[in-house]
């Protein structure tokens, strides 16, 4: 049987256009037993360059180090993770973190 993981919160800093922290919840912290059914991302909507797409990476980022053991270790990865330092502030990617609810 497949075990499903289900991200509860993210912090991202310093990933393309996002130059301070931001912390996404996807679900309310009131709630005592926790429904992933009741918690889907329907959208992601904001200005341009307000960091949709970066938190959208940021995901794909969290995404691969979970189900892939060496994802940090390979060229491909260090090269994309240069890629997408925050320009303006010249701040390498700081923090991409969660909880997982299994």
């Amino acid at each position: 049987m497949d075990r499903k993981i289900y991200l509860l919160n993210l912090k991202v800093n310093g990933i393309k256009s996002i130059s301070q922290e931001i912390q996404l919840n996807f679900y309310n912290k009131l709630i005592t037993s926790f429904d992933p059914s009741l918690y889907r991302i329907k959208a992601i909507y904001g200005e341009n360059g307000s960091g949709k797409t970066a938190i959208v990476t940021s995901l794909n980022i969290v995404k691969k180090i979970i189900l892939g053991s060496n994802y940090l270790l390979q060229m491909e990865t260090q090269s994309l993770l240069k890629e997408l330092i925050n320009k303006k502030t010249n701040e390498r990617l700081n923090e991409i973190g969660g909880n997982i609810d299994y």
